[in-house]
């Protein structure tokens, strides 16, 4: 019973010490927010899905890809597969 009575009253100076520590620290001054940085082009102050840059070169690499026949250069609603496959039933 007396070991249980020593571990406690160690355990609680233990956790007076930490909070002591915390009130001496001084406070450290926290910036408010943190810098936005772009991780496409690294400019500050937007992200990859409002990057303009980003937006540009998507735009450029896209060629529509049909869903049913896999060939680029068209898309499903202007199929000629599709549009042969359908008149047939």
């Amino acid at each position: 019973m007396e070991q249980r009575e020593d571990v406690h009253k160690k355990k609680v100076k233990k956790v007076e010490k930490q909070a002591e520590k915390k009130k001496e620290a001084p406070a450290k001054p926290r910036s408010r927010r943190k810098k936005i940085i772009c991780s496409y082009c690294g400019e500050e102050d937007h992200t990859v899905a409002a990057c303009e840059y980003f937006k540009a070169v998507m735009a450029a690499n896209a060629t529509p890809k049909c869903q049913y026949c896999a060939e680029e250069g068209h898309t499903v609603q202007a199929c000629g597969y599709l549009k042969a496959a359908m008149a047939k039933n």
